[in-house]
């Protein structure tokens, strides 16, 4: 296996990381709302689209949205929506939302199955490869994790347990959205990582996290090409990473590349859901997350071990699609909020869960001198 050849065999229950965000905040099972609470799917005119709407930011472009002042509040948001989606074309309503910059999508039919491999796709980088990076003894990969939320610092996590030294980099002024939450949850994904906080926003911040990756073997990314590329950053830019990985909701080329998408959306529009009452409904916790980090860790560790210079575009609907297949009418094997409370299990995380920025100096002496 590519992780043994890297360092250290990883064994993982895939069932249990997908539902490991479930099970570790609680969360249940709420039929056309999002186990999480912040997508939902709504009827349109001619099918079912689906709505993310997990941050302050995308409250505030509600108004925009439907064309009209909403009163304050979530629940007054989703009401306002409705309405205004009840009205129109699926194509029209995802059309708006997406120039908004909000994460929409129509509900896609299930398709016929296929490789999870199918969901990546491959492209060689021109730099030559450091193969000792298999030999016992060498120095670990190091891996810098750009990623935020869960698909990308799962990937980096993989990583970290198979023998990479994986740092953790955020943005002074907007860290991972996950360590406001359960911080059982955030250890899952985040311990045994150092933490370097940047603002790259300034020169040092960009000379930096620049440096970072020309000294990195693997980067994990999870942003829009255009915002890299604002900082002057990517795949072709960096010099040194043998392996980029970009993980993004549409893929990282084409109408797709502008779209946002978070794990719960894009399983509905790659028809990974359930049926209820005779329609869609979200399956499982944001299950297009979880997925694509552990697919992401193989493809990596793969090229690792292999010694190819590659970007990997992980794409979460090609992905997601992948693992659709004939859906389960949930209405009969449970009620329509159920929450799991046993049965999965975790393999322990080695190492302590970082404070932001807490390794910063330490990090930029030892990766840059």
């Amino acid at each position: 296996m590519a992780s043994r050849a890297i360092g250290q065999p990883v064994v993982i229950d895939p069932l249990a990381e997908v539902a490991m965000r479930f099970h570790l905040a609680g969360l249940s099972r709420n039929g056309r709302t999002s186990c999480g609470g912040a997508t939902r799917m709504l009827d349109s005119a001619d099918g079912t689209v689906v709505l993310a709407l997990p941050r302050d930011d995308d409250l505030e472009l509600v108004p925009a949205l439907v064309g009209s002042e909403v009163p304050a509040g979530r629940d007054a948001a989703w009401v306002a929506i409705a309405e205004w989606m009840a009205g129109r074309a699926s194509e029209q309503i995802v059309e708006r939302a997406v120039l908004l910059g909000l994460a929409a999508a129509v509900v896609g039919p299930t398709p016929a199955g296929a490789s999870a491999a199918d969901g990546v796709q491959v492209a060689s980088l021109d730099r030559s490869c450091d193969r000792s990076l298999r030999r016992v003894g060498s120095r670990p990969p190091r891996v810098v994790d750009l990623g935020s939320l869960w698909a990308g610092p799962l990937c980096a996590q993989l990583l970290g347990l198979a023998g990479c030294e994986v740092i953790k980099v955020e943005t002074v002024y907007r860290p991972d959205g996950v360590r406001s939450g359960p911080p059982a949850v955030h250890a899952r994904l985040n311990a045994g990582k150092r933490s370097v906080a940047i603002d790259p926003r300034t020169t040092e911040g960009r000379r930096i996290v620049g440096g970072l990756l020309d000294a990195a073997d693997v980067v994990i990314e999870a942003s829009r090409p255009r915002a890299l590329a604002a900082w002057g950053l990517g795949p072709e830019r960096s010099s040194r990473p043998q392996v980029w990985v970009s993980i993004t909701g549409h893929g990282y080329t084409g109408d797709g590349a502008t779209r946002i998408g978070f794990g719960d959306d894009v399983a509905a529009a790659a028809g990974l859901v359930a049926t209820g009452s005779g329609t869609a409904w979200f399956c499982a916790d944001a299950i297009a997350d979880p997925l694509t980090g552990m697919v992401a860790a193989a493809e990596a560790l793969e090229a690792l071990a292999d010694g190819r210079a590659v970007h990997l575009d992980v794409s979460m609907v090609s992905v997601a699609r992948q693992f659709a297949g004939r859906t389960v009418d949930v209405t009969r094997i449970a009620t329509e909020a159920t929450t799991v409370t046993s049965g999965v299990s975790f393999p322990s995380m080695q190492g302590v869960t970082a404070s932001l920025g807490a390794d910063t100096d330490d990090v930029v002496r030892a990766w840059l001198g």
